[in-house]
């Protein structure tokens, strides 16, 4: 609002000024509003929403190609068949926004240690594992094998070497129902 007020009174004010302020205001003004178009463009060719807003992209399209190492095409699988009871894990995945169903995150820079290291490192072997995991109520595990290796130096996957050969099991013996990009949806059991 005050901002609002100061505008006001600098047009009203500007209109009564004599000819020779008048126009180094309106060459400022001219500037200022020409610099702010080009910062504002120049930002937006990095995003490059326009193509999503006026319809010459699908949304799937435009976040498939703009999100890196997109988990959208594997949400839009969730979403159109799996049912809502589902309960997936994201694993190697913290971007859930586009997930209609239940779903858990393990984020990345808690202070504690990763679940799924946890359950990996003390199970026997890829079936202990799993079960688990239905344990913990989850019907499918998606994993984004390419964001997980890009959070991997965070250290989300300090598995022991018991803990490493269960997950490669896990991953190699567990039904995938999904494969796109690198980014993969198991299901865990019947539901």
């Amino acid at each position: 609002p005050a901002a609002a007020v100061i505008s006001a009174y600098s047009i009203v004010s500007f209109r009564r000024e004599k000819d020779f302020l008048k126009y180094p205001m309106i060459a400022g003004a001219i500037l200022f509003a020409a610099s702010n178009l080009y910062l504002y463009f120049h930002v937006e060719k990095f995003i490059e929403p326009f193509g999503a807003a006026i319809g010459t992209e699908t949304r799937r399209e435009y976040l498939s190609r703009k999100l890196l190492n997109s988990p959208y095409p594997a949400y839009e699988f969730i979403n159109e068949n799996l049912p809502r009871t589902a309960k997936i894990l994201l694993i190697g995945e913290r971007r859930g926004f586009y997930c209609k169903r239940d779903y858990v995150s393990i984020e990345v820079f808690s202070a504690g240690q990763n679940p799924v290291v946890e359950w990996a490192n003390s199970s026997k072997d890829a079936a202990g594992f799993r079960e688990k995991l239905v344990h913990n109520g989850f019907t499918h595990v998606l994993y984004n094998y390419k964001e997980g290796e890009r959070l991997r130096g965070y250290g989300i996957f300090n598995f022991s070497a018991n803990g490493e050969r269960v997950w490669q099991e896990f991953l190699s013996k567990t039904p995938r129902i999904f494969d796109f990009n690198a980014v993969y949806v198991y299901k865990l059991a019947n539901f």
